[in-house]
């Protein structure tokens, strides 16, 4: 990988075009194996290089390439930001190939962030266009992810319609270690819901395909589900021929997550066929391993089994103990059957201690004893309950009080930015009848008395006319600094044109004669309008950052993006200046001014920067349509 690597890096000076495009695209996908900072570097390098030449499906290949590497490093909003930034432009090229290949990889965002009904629609929306397009393979792949996502969702029924539908492209494929594949999902689907029959029935199918394929490690999965099959339905002997060949085959690979799993289902086995001694090696095996690759699944499994095999030999001691290790080792509150587990062997326990003390006194003594003892459990079962009744109450008030005061947080807060919104529109309102009567009243006046000045030029003598010229170009001046005033507080591209416009006209009076170099793109905006309170909002972000930049950054190129997606109005802006220390105890009043009014328009505002490596900030506001 590292030799092609540098070939690319040697080969990209010497292109030019959408060819050099390409392998800017190809230096960032490579590298992500690398360094994620190589991958990104290379990424914004073949994104700048896009946009420069015009090349459109360069850029989204761009932006779908850093998605990839934001997702990769678990920074879920950027990478939906970028895999939307790139969806605009294929769907303007009417790529409906990578449109689809985007609705996948936003699925498996949702589907990596547990929000499964948004996983749900995006493969959804991929599945449609590679059926419209009959491309058999990949919407067997979408269909396979959909089936898994109902099946997390214990979908039963839609997870086996969907399972089937995979079934019958692999089949038209010609079937092969996924069709194999498949009817091992479609077993464990029907084992999740207990039917067990039937999921015998495709794990035999399965296994009848996969064990013509050379990489074993699909049908002995599939050999140890039959196994457990078997033994949930107390089938023993049929259980053991399936696991104990799922077991030579993982020994062989070598595999120690797998030989684990497959030794505590064997030891049950054993134990249920009073087979004590295999069992009590395999247990040892499995949780010495489990313990030194530290699978707490494995572990926990372990010792649950390693209880059951204590009851069956009668030392409910040992029983106890290890039924208590389960309990350490599990990562969620243990199931009621568990816990009827737990109190048996508490009880046996319990009993032989009882037994001991007994055999040690009295007949009579002994009855005196339970009746006393009896008592006083049913005095401690009675107290214990009333105690519990009491916990479960608090904890039932809490619960209700806590809602309702998220519920009054959440009202209040939702008057607080009416009362934020209120403010902003009241200060922009004021703005403008300030930048009117500047406008209007004064500029007009200072307009007339130029005008008046004007008419008694010649009649000036002359040793005064100089004095006089001065006093005229100085009304002059006031006139042109009052207009710069009245169109700073309310530009006029802003009311007549829209965003993008006033923006673009910020930008060039800002940054157009200075030695700062600026791009500005947008990507879906056009002529758009948006709410009038939105694009003064945005605008005056827009010029907090700018001012920003100019006084602190120190940036010699700034870059800006303008964006409408499906949903949102996005807003980025890159520098590359020295960057600052983010502290979010310590924000600047500017800073909080913007993140307020993003905030009033339900929107969000997000910093990524680094000393002496620039500065991105991304705002994000929900728009309709």
């Amino acid at each position: 990988m590292q030799e092609l690597v540098d070939s690319l890096k040697q080969t990209y000076p010497t292109k030019q075009g959408e060819e050099k495009a390409s392998i800017l695209a190809d230096l960032c996908w490579y590298n992500r194996t690398i360094s994620s900072d190589s991958a990104i570097k290379y990424g914004r390098k073949a994104l700048d290089f896009s946009n420069s030449i015009g090349y459109q499906k360069g850029v989204a290949q761009a932006y779908n390439d850093l998605g990839i590497i934001s997702l990769d490093l678990t920074d879920y909003a950027k990478a939906l930001s970028l895999f939307d930034s790139s969806l605009i432009i294929r769907e303007k090229l009417k790529d409906t190939l990578g449109i689809a290949a985007l609705y996948n990889k936003i699925g498996i965002v949702y589907q990596t962030k547990r929000d499964l009904p948004k996983a749900l629609e995006a493969g959804l929306k991929a599945l449609k266009i590679y059926e419209e397009k009959n491309l058999p393979f990949y919407a067997a792949y979408c269909l396979n992810n959909i089936a898994i996502l109902y099946h997390d969702q214990n979908n039963y029924q839609k997870s086996i319609e969907y399972h089937r539908k995979v079934v019958k492209y692999r089949k038209q494929l010609g079937g092969g270690y996924d069709l194999g594949a498949s009817y091992h999902n479609l077993g464990n689907v029907y084992y999740g819901n207990r039917n067990y029959q039937e999921g015998l029935a495709y794990y035999d199918t399965a296994i009848s395909i996969l064990n013509d394929f050379k990489d074993k490690d699909g049908y002995s999965a599939c050999l140890s589900s039959m196994g457990s099959a078997y033994y949930q339905q107390n089938k023993i002997n049929r259980a053991l021929p399936y696991l104990e060949e799922a077991y030579a085959i993982r020994l062989k690979q070598g595999n120690k997550t797998y030989i684990t799993s497959t030794q505590v289902n064997l030891a049950k086995c054993y134990t249920r066929l009073g087979n004590y001694k295999k069992s009590k090696l395999m247990l040892d095996s499995a949780l010495a391993t489990a313990k030194g690759l530290g699978i707490k699944e494995h572990i926990k499994q372990g010792y649950f089994a390693l209880s059951e095999f204590y009851q069956a030999v009668g030392d409910y001691k040992q029983a106890h103990e290890c039924i208590q290790y389960y309990s350490l080792y599990s990562d969620s509150i243990i199931n009621e059957s568990i816990n009827e587990t737990v109190a048996e062997m508490q009880t046996k326990f319990d009993t032989e201690k009882k037994e001991q003390e007994i055999n040690r006194l009295s007949q009579e003594k002994r009855i005196q004893d339970l009746v006393i003892q009896e008592k006083n459990n049913q005095l401690l079962i009675i107290v214990l309950g009333l105690i519990l009744l009491v916990i479960f109450s608090v904890v039932f008030y809490q619960i209700y009080r806590i809602k309702q005061e998220r519920k009054m947080a959440n009202a209040l807060i939702e008057e607080q930015k009416k009362g934020l919104k209120a403010v902003i529109l009241a200060t922009e309102n004021e703005r403008q009848r300030i930048a009117k009567d500047l406008h209007d009243g004064i500029g007009q006046t200072l307009s007339g008395i130029k005008l008046g000045l004007s008419k008694f030029t010649t009649e000036v003598p002359k040793e005064n006319r100089s004095e006089f010229e001065n006093i005229v170009n100085i009304v002059d001046e006031a006139c042109i600094e009052v207009r710069a005033i009245s169109h700073e507080m309310m530009p006029k591209a802003l009311k007549e044109k829209g965003l993008f416009s006033a923006i673009e006209d910020m930008l060039n009076k800002s940054l157009g004669l200075s030695e700062v170099k600026y791009t500005f793109e947008q990507i879906g905006i056009d002529t758009l309008r948006f709410d009038e309170s939105l694009e003064i909002g945005l605008y005056r972000i827009t010029q907090e950052l700018v001012n920003n930049i100019i006084k602190h950054s120190g940036a010699t190129k700034v870059d800006v993006q303008l964006s409408k997606t499906k949903k949102h109005l996005v807003l980025l802006v890159e520098d590359n200046g020295k960057g600052f220390k983010f502290d979010e105890k310590r924000e600047g009043i500017g800073l909080v001014n913007m993140k307020t009014r993003a905030n009033t328009f339900n929107g969000e505002l997000n910093y990524e920067t680094e000393l002496d490596k620039g500065t991105i900030v991304t705002i994000r506001i929900p728009v309709n349509g």
